[in-house]
């Protein structure tokens, strides 16, 4: 995620609490053209809320670019079981939410009439510069609850890699950090990336 990210107004009567919408609600709303007015804006559904999100920023953009062609290249040989996500948006039903991660590795499967879930993730990733701490907390205890089993935020500021792991009851109980010039190794996958080509090289490796 580029950016922090910051509520939509869901009521104008001072004092009320922001009306709270179900997955169902949300997707209504976009159906019906209800939130075009934020079509510069990505907006999500954040445990009932309307979220936005500002625009990303070209050090955003560049390293997404990155660590999404280094994801295609591990899942190039599994094409028919895995699938590469960049910016979509996915199902979190179950606290009531609609995330749009910077990066997702997907079961293979169609996803045309739905969104894909946490049972179908198996690895996602937020690259994060100033929404490091709303990555590092709110949404890492959203994708802990949900179950999601491997999550990766990529710090830009501090040029490392956190990586979550075994998540339990709104946290994960694994927690590791790489910097810069280590090589975490994806959990499902033998070969390895390099940290220090998502601020320096052109290409992943």
């Amino acid at each position: 995620m580029s950016s922090a990210s910051s509520h939509i107004a869901n009521t104008s009567v001072a004092g009320l609490k922001p009306v709270r919408f179900t997955v169902q609600q949300f997707d209504q709303l976009l159906a019906s053209g209800a939130l075009n007015e934020f079509h510069d804006q990505r907006i999500e559904l954040f445990r009932g809320e309307l979220m936005h999100m500002t625009p990303p920023n070209p050090p955003h953009d560049y390293v997404v670019e990155l660590i999404g062609t280094w994801a295609c290249d591990q899942t190039a040989h599994r094409r028919s079981e895995l699938s590469v996500r960049v910016q979509s948006s996915m199902d979190i039903v179950g606290v009531v939410s609609v995330p749009l991660p910077d990066l997702l590795i997907v079961r293979t499967q169609s996803y045309r009439q739905r969104r894909p879930g946490p049972n179908d993730t198996l690895l996602l990733v937020e690259a994060s510069d100033s929404s490091l701490s709303y990555d590092l907390r709110e949404k890492m205890e959203l994708y802990a609850d949900a179950g999601i089993k491997e999550y990766w935020v990529i710090d830009i500021p501090h040029r490392c890699l956190v990586r979550h792991l075994a998540p339990s009851n709104g946290r994960y109980s694994s927690l590791q950090t790489f910097d810069e010039h280590t090589r975490p190794v994806y959990s499902r996958q033998s070969n390895r990336q390099r940290i220090a080509t998502l601020f320096h090289s052109r290409h992943p490796t």
